[in-house]
């Protein structure tokens, strides 16, 4: 029956569930990189799009830098176009991360809900790429103890930042994206911007930053690559 398919789908994430909650390991969230180097990461969430995050490709690739993008699932599913810009970034030695499927705050779901919105989404990226994200984002930073739990059962490293730029915000402009990454930003800082559709404040204050920050000594590198795990308790 046609049916059946889901069904065992279903089932699948149940029998998951019910055998995973006494296997949770201690998670820990990454909030920065290792101290050994003068290395930064720039982070993308909320893409793909064939705007703003076509754009920062362009840049980052005219620089040579490589970052990680926390993509979210509806937004890969949105468009062939959209799943094109999400294997460029691969292609060209990007992170490819997952950011959930819906981009919901994890507080408000079940835990059935929670598995679908990391599991549809990684699947969708390995459709694309061949390989399942290993570092996540939870919409909104909204990390829980749940999520973490599911998450660490399907081997994702949870992921923070260390400076926000609040790029998403329409009263933030891109005088005051480089001031908030310039007042904020440390040796291994995780750089938090976003790829919305047609919002390239980051992009037009990455012009700037990239070339001083460069002249100041330090290297763009993925996450995966400069980051330290830092305990995080969940209250």
């Amino acid at each position: 029956p046609p049916y059946l398919g889901e069904s065992m789908k279903n089932l699948k994430i149940i029998l998951f569930l019910l055998f995973s909650v006494n296997t949770f390991s201690l998670t820990q969230i990454i909030t920065k990189g290792n101290d050994n180097e003068k290395s930064i990461a720039l982070t993308f969430d909320d893409g793909p799009n064939d705007t703003s995050m076509v754009s920062i490709l362009d840049l980052l690739k005219e620089y040579n830098i490589k970052a990680s993008f926390f993509l979210i699932g509806k937004e890969i599913n949105a468009s062939s176009v959209n799943k094109k810009v999400v294997k460029r970034a691969y292609d060209e030695g990007h992170e490819i991360s997952t950011h959930s499927y819906n981009h919901v705050k994890f507080s408000n779901l079940t835990s059935y809900q929670l598995y679908s919105e990391l599991e549809n989404s990684n699947n969708l990226v390995y459709e694309i790429i061949g390989k399942k994200p290993k570092i996540f984002r939870a919409p909104f930073g909204s990390f829980t103890s749940n999520g973490l739990k599911i998450a660490d059962e399907l081997d994702l490293i949870p992921v923070m930042w260390t400076v926000d730029t609040l790029d998403w915000n329409i009263k933030e402009n891109k005088i005051s994206v480089i001031e908030k990454v310039l007042k904020n930003i440390s040796t291994n800082s995780i750089i938090l911007m976003h790829t919305l559709p047609g919002n390239y404040k980051s992009y037009e204050a990455l012009k700037v930053l990239i070339p001083y920050l460069q002249k100041e000594g330090y290297k763009f590198k993925k996450v995966s690559e400069i980051m330290t795990f830092i305990p995080f308790s969940i209250t």
